[in-house]
């Protein structure tokens, strides 16, 4: 009796390849069965090679170490940049949003994108890093926008007070960040003076303005060996502060100032350190009229006097 067993069995085989079905049973994509039964052939002695196919094969091999050699060797990023320019993959065109301070040139050049570099291999988070050490840039994020292009979204920080110290004046932001050199802009910022006030600012601020009257007549606040601050308003008159209760004080020089109306006087300094009593200090040439009034005042009494001895 003839057995048929084997013999179905490859027929069976030979025609699962044919249909691209895997010994494993998985059936495998149209277009790569024709690849797969191609390599079955030649994996099984029946693929036959050309001369030409030959000939094609030792080109293509050849190119394949050319590309090879170069991305080993000194071309390497110049052969990139050219491939990519190929492909339409060359980084060149930037979307660019929410920068002020930072001009759109200072943007690119901080992304710092080598010469048609391919974004393929564009490292987005050195990127934002990059940005990021940049004063004026709070925070930052670059993505990729294919086939070419970066998207980049910037949040600035925002200019608080203007800070003067033995650089110069220089903007600052509410945390007391350094953000650049005052370039004489108009600016209606507040001035803080002395060493340490940048970084107290913002809490003094908030302070003063719990106190209207005196927020607006505040020309700078100054501080005084990083410890406490004056206030030195527009009409001269410099106000001490203690180191402790600021809150408190500013109150209390507040209803002095309803009862007495301080504003306006020919006063210098007002010192508000002692919780028991304030100290007003008169200005020179207040100080010169009181004086003079007084010592006519002492004339006239001298005078009186003599008369009556007579």
């Amino acid at each position: 009796m003839q057995s048929i067993g084997p013999k179905v069995n490859q027929n069976t085989q030979d025609q699962n390849k044919l249909n691209g079905v895997s010994d494993g049973g998985v059936v495998l994509p149209r277009f790569l069965r024709k690849p797969a039964r191609q390599v079955s052939r030649f994996m099984s002695g029946g693929f036959h090679i050309s001369r030409r196919g030959l000939v094609s094969f030792g080109l293509l091999f050849a190119v394949a170490a050319g590309v090879a050699a170069l991305s080993q060797g000194d071309n390497h990023n110049q052969f990139k940049a050219q491939l990519a320019g190929q492909l339409g993959l060359a980084i060149n065109a930037y979307d660019i949003s929410g920068n002020h301070e930072v001009s759109d040139i200072d943007v690119v050049a901080l992304l710092a994108p080598e010469h048609g570099a391919s974004i393929l291999g564009y490292d987005v988070e050195v990127a934002r890093d990059a940005l990021k050490a940049n004063p004026w840039v709070g925070d930052a994020s670059v993505s990729k926008i294919y086939p070419n292009k970066l998207s980049i979204k910037i949040d600035e920080r925002k200019p608080f007070a203007l800070w003067q110290n033995e650089h110069g004046l220089q903007l600052i932001d509410r945390q007391g960040l350094i953000l650049t050199q005052f370039d004489g802009r108009k600016i209606d910022l507040p001035l803080v003076v002395g060493k340490g006030a940048e970084k107290s600012a913002a809490t003094m601020l908030t302070l003063l303005q719990r106190v209207p009257e005196l927020a607006a007549n505040t020309k700078a606040l100054i501080r005084v060996g990083d410890r406490r601050w004056d206030i030195e308003t527009l009409d001269g008159t410099t106000i001490l502060l203690p180191e402790n209760d600021v809150a408190g004080e500013l109150t209390r020089f507040a209803k002095l100032e309803r009862e007495n109306e301080l504003f306006g006087r020919d006063i210098s300094r007002i010192d508000l350190r002692f919780k028991d009593r304030m100290i007003v200090k008169m200005s020179e040439d207040a100080a010169g009229l009181v004086k003079a009034k007084r010592e006519g005042q002492l004339k006239t009494i001298s005078k009186s006097m003599k008369e009556r001895e007579i």
